[in-house]
């Protein structure tokens, strides 16, 4: 029987009628995906390493495709293929697939088809991925699949090759020992195929091979005494791997030829991006090293080859180009299916080619390639076989430099040439992300930055134009306080809204990896907030909030997270070398990274600056969180050596110098989102997570609170009055403000300037927005509680309790004041210095603000 829609044949070919009453069963359709297998590694495409009799005996009996390509990475090229859209409309996150979209699964499903997936998934992701998205991804019967096999549903625990971890159906996942994974997978492909020979069946089967582990197959003699636990993935193995590939898509076309099902079925084979990196393979005397992950095209030009005997004809090359987009509306038409209505589908079918027959084709191929996977860089591009060009403007000649070497000048086009980049760059502008509704949002924290340490605020011995410049444009607040008068709690005041005490952060996360302190992961941070509306979020610097998975930067709302997880460390090196055994703490998305010798404020710039180009077109929230000026006092010796010439005293010419850096990146950063156009759609907060230090460690100083009492650690006005500033140019009328704020006021302040809806949990910020608008609006709050230990203090209007208040002003005298002062009353409207004690004169109101605060601490356990 042939199983092809007589509708179809009369909207491809002339002269051809049908009634679609008399329509038959619509054909089958296999689409198997390999993973990371790139278009060299194939014989029928001309490679020589490799075996591939079962892939070339496909392509001898259908269609072989030369120029197809896919994304550069495994879960982009997935969540196209399925969903027929680029990546700039509906991709989430590595390992995810929102689960709003629809599939070609359910458009299947819908017309009548049995749908079955086995192999990879990759789309609902591990625990990390999943926090990473914020939200959890697609299951395969959330996506249209009737039944499947998987390896990768849900975490990424165990083997995918021997003894494999897999989920079927309903079951939970769990380890199938003495089976071979890639058996298993076919196995439950070809019963399925069997089950439903007499009903139109649609079977993706996303391969877990050849992607590494490289490792021994059941049909090589080092597979019974092979242990996947110890791991382990040898090159020398590929071709094995290969071998094993192959044959299963051998088994697969074996199977429907006994099921009878050859002819009215359409099978399709494809890579799902270039070869693994460790992989050199050869096409007769070229060699091609894989380039997975790249945007080259040994990293996206794969096989695909498509045979459906009796109706693509045999043995044909075909040379249309093709993307991942064009799998769904290819698969649509195949089974008579109607494309969706109201919902993007930006790929072509490649159906009129397959048949040789009249129908749109596409004239290049685009990828909008946000991996946020890896150390991968974001990139848009579009090319045909003779140019390629990025969104950045880099031109490639690729019919003279495959590998993209050497860039070529706009100005030496030819006129034709120079047309051709003409449409691409038209295609560049069409497919984009929406224009931009919200600004962008940059969070500036500098490090036991002193209250007054600022030529804004009176600092006259110290070097800092960038921060004045923002102070001149902005809006600069005197009384603004830190959450908390160490790192950790001011932190998580930041970020969630909340006080120290609320988020779950009273003190100071210690420095011992892998301890489990550190902000709770239910905690709702504004990079949760910014990226469920929309935004690309990037945590650039210091973390300091938890050393867990599910405590990490990508797992409280961060895109993208670059630096280092404790408290400080060395510039240069990047080691952690107090308190225990020295290590290295550099990270990117929870990836140990190493830079040595290099300048880690010039490390953050440039990814700062890399994040802000690649995002440019939609709203994006970095939290650029500096080391500096917290020890080691590590400031440039140009610096160094200009506080020397100036006279400027021991420490506080290499606390000057550290400063002064952090002041040049920060203007660099400032520059940078000029050059892009963004001043006026970017708005950019500023402040210090507390006061100075005087600790040993900072060469007892350095740092300065001006007349204010107390430092870093104090509860006195030098350990929590910092400097702060928000701008945004065209928005905000530059001044002053000397109305109380706190750092617990950013989110909701932010919120309402970014039009983002209210937070509906409990928070202790306010909205500074009447007070940004009207210098005369007064301070949101009536009352502020800080408490470190056993130490806290409480503002009421002019009024302030301190119990047990710590003076470490004095870096030699830093304990805490005698007994006669452990309640310390001060008024900071007469006396903004905290030196007279009117505890004494005033016992009723020591005795209020005790119970004020008292009652604080039950709600805020």
């Amino acid at each position: 029987m042939r199983a092809f829609p007589l509708g179809l044949i009369a909207l491809l070919l002339p002269g051809v009628s049908a009634d679609a009453s008399e329509e038959e069963r619509p054909p089958n359709i296999v689409l198997i995906m390999a993973d990371d297998l790139g278009y060299e590694t194939l014989g029928c495409n001309g490679g020589t390493s490799y075996s591939t009799p079962h892939l070339d005996a496909l392509a001898d009996a259908g269609a072989r495709f030369t120029r197809a390509y896919s994304t550069p990475l495994c879960t982009p090229s997935r969540v196209q293929l399925l969903t027929g859209k680029y990546s700039f409309r509906n991709y989430t996150a590595f390992g995810f697939l929102d689960p709003g979209e629809t599939t070609i699964a359910d458009h299947l499903k819908a017309v009548g088809y049995a749908t079955c997936v086995v192999g990879k998934w990759q789309l609902c992701g591990n625990t990390r991925r999943r926090e990473l998205s914020g939200r959890t991804g697609t299951r395969p019967e959330e996506a249209g699949f009737d039944e499947y096999c998987l390896w990768q549903i849900r975490e990424n625990t165990g083997s995918r090759y021997k003894h494999p971890w897999l989920a079927v159906n309903a079951q939970e996942a769990r380890e199938y020992r003495g089976d071979y994974g890639p058996d298993r997978f076919c196995a439950m492909a070809e019963d399925f195929m069997e089950r439903n020979r007499e009903r139109p069946f649609f079977l993706y089967y996303p391969m877990a091979l050849v992607h590494a582990p490289f490792q021994p197959t059941p049909r090589d003699p080092g597979y019974e005494g092979f242990d996947p636990r110890r791991g382990g993935s040898d090159p020398a193995l590929f071709a094995a791997n290969i071998a094993a590939m192959d044959a299963i898509v051998g088994r697969i076309v074996t199977k429907l030829g006994d099921l009878g099902l050859r002819d009215d079925t359409l099978l399709l084979f494809v890579g799902d991006n270039g070869t693994d990196r460790a992989i050199e393979s050869a096409m007769g005397a070229r060699s091609i090293r894989g380039r997975k992950g790249y945007t080259t095209a040994a990293g996206t030009h794969v096989p695909l080859i498509a045979s459906w005997p009796g109706t693509v004809p045999a043995g044909v090359v075909r040379d249309e180009l093709v993307d991942f987009t064009d799998f769904l509306p290819t698969l649509l038409a195949v089974a008579g299916a109607a494309l969706p209505a109201g919902e993007p589908v930006d790929g072509v079918s490649l159906l009129p080619a397959m048949l040789g027959e009249p129908g749109p084709r596409r004239d290049w191929v685009f990828c909008h390639y946000e991996p946020r996977w890896g150390n991968f860089a974001n990139a848009r591009y579009v090319h045909d076989d003779t140019w390629k060009l990025y969104g950045n403007g880099a031109l490639y000649h690729l019919a003279e430099d495959p590998e993209e070497l050497t860039p070529v000048a706009r100005a030496s086009l030819a006129e034709a040439d120079a047309a051709a980049v003409e449409r691409f760059e038209r295609v560049l502008d069409r497919l984009r992300p929406e224009p931009r509704e919200r600004p962008n949002v940059i969070v500036i924290l500098t490090d036991d930055q002193g209250s007054v340490d600022m030529g804004a605020y009176g600092a006259r011995d110290l070097v800092t134009p960038h921060m004045d410049r923002l102070a001149a444009g902005g809006i600069r607040f005197t009384h603004f306080y830190a959450g908390g008068p160490v790192c950790s709690p001011s932190r998580a005041s930041l970020l969630t809204g909340k006080t120290p005490q609320a988020a779950g952060v009273p003190g100071n996360v210690g420095a011992t990896a892998g301890q489990t302190s550190g902000l709770p992961p239910e905690e709702i941070t504004l990079a949760e907030m910014f990226r469920s509306a929309g935004y690309r979020t990037a945590h650039i610097g210091k973390w300091h909030l938890g050393y867990t998975p599910e405590r990490s930067p990508n797992a409280q709302g961060f895109d993208y997270s670059f630096g280092h997880m404790v408290g400080c460390i060395d510039n240069w090196s990047h080691f952690f070398y107090w308190n225990g055994p020295n290590r290295h703490d550099l990270y990117k998305n929870g990836e140990e990274v190493f830079r040595p010798g290099q300048y880690f404020p010039d490390l953050m710039l440039r990814e700062a600056i890399q994040f802000m180009k690649a995002n440019r077109e939609r709203p994006f929230f970095i939290y650029f969180a500096m080391n500096a000026p917290h020890y080691p006092y590590q400031g440039e010796e140009k610096w160094l050596a200009d506080y020397d010439a100036r006279g400027v005293p021991y420490p506080r010419n290499l606390y000057g110098a550290f400063l002064t850096s952090a002041d040049a990146r920060i203007g660099a950063l400032l520059d940078q989102v000029d050059e892009l156009g963004l001043a006026e759609d970017t708005i950019v907060v500023f402040q210090s997570d507390h006061g100075h230090s005087t600790e040993q460690r900072a060469h007892y100083g350095g740092g300065s609170a001006g007349s204010l009492r107390g430092a870093k650690s104090s509860l006195f006005e030098g350990g929590i009055r910092v400097p702060a500033i928000v701008s945004w140019p065209g928005h905000l009328q530059p001044g002053v403000r000397d109305a109380v704020a706190v750092s617990a006021d950013w989110l909701p302040t932010l919120a309402e300037l970014c039009d983002l809806p209210a937070p509906e949990h409990a928070i202790d910020g306010e909205s500074l927005v009447p007070l940004l608008r009207d210098a005369g609006a007064g301070s949101p709050h009536d009352v502020l509680h800080w408490q470190l230990g056993k130490r806290w203090a409480v503002r009421r209007g002019d009024w302030k309790l301190l119990f047990r208040p710590l003076d470490n002003g004095d870096p030699r005298n830093a304990t805490p004041l005698p007994e006669a002062d452990e309640w310390f009353l001060a008024n900071v409207a007469l006396e903004e210095d905290e030196r007279t004690n009117r505890a004494a004169e005033h016992p009723e109101l020591v005795a209020e603000l005790r119970a004020l605060h008292e009652a604080w601490v039950e709600t805020h356990r």
